[in-house]
């Protein structure tokens, strides 16, 4: 797979095995990837996954969800541009009004 290139999977005590019955894939949910080596920003490696066509089978072959540990995202505001920078659509959407909370 190409995602090889730049993320190496790792191996942790939350995955689980995929029910057969429901996924054809043998791969651990949620499959969960670190940089293999320091390509410049965490921003830019996801972007040349994106571009590669790379994020999608990962997902598709972890259940639809996939962890990245050891990136350099250290704030609200880098995972927002990490987010997008996988190119997958919207990250998040409010839909609606948010509730309104009283302080007192």
């Amino acid at each position: 797979m190409a995602a090889s290139t730049f993320v190496k999977p790792l191996s942790t005590h939350f995955q689980r095995e995929l029910p057969s019955s429901l996924f054809q894939s043998t791969s651990p949910f949620p499959g969960v990837y670190a940089p293999r080596e320091v390509y410049g920003s965490a921003i830019s490696t996801i972007e040349k996954l994106a571009d590669e066509g790379s994020l999608r089978p990962l997902l598709k072959a972890h259940g639809g969800a996939v962890v990245f540990r050891g990136f350099d995202v250290a704030a609200e505001h880098d995972f927002s541009k990490f987010a997008f920078a996988a190119k997958l659509g919207i990250p998040h959407e409010e839909v609606g009004r948010p509730p309104r909370r009283t302080v007192r």
